[in-house]
């Protein structure tokens, strides 16, 4: 699936207000990005505050990270649940 779509279908049926706002203070994006999908979903595919999100990241999520870059397919959210 590509990008757009995905977070496309993310951004309407997975995120809540709360994820929305844990990913603008993540990634550093304005508060009122929150409100408007179009803005969040725009920057989302940006760069804009990913180095800082990484940087962020404990030892297993980067182990984790890896491994779904490593399996070279993509995982729902299942994967999560069971890790």
């Amino acid at each position: 699936m590509k990008p757009e779509k995905m977070l496309k279908n993310m951004c309407a049926y997975g995120l809540n207000t709360a994820d929305k706002k844990v990913i603008c203070k993540t990634r550093d994006f304005p508060a009122n990005y929150v409100s408007s999908q179009d803005l969040l979903k725009h920057v989302f595919l940006s760069d804009t505050g990913v180095k800082k999100a990484v940087g962020r990241l404990d030892e297993k999520e980067c182990i984790l990270l890896n491994l779904i870059l490593f399996m070279k397919r993509e995982v729902d959210i299942t994967f999560f649940t069971r890790i």
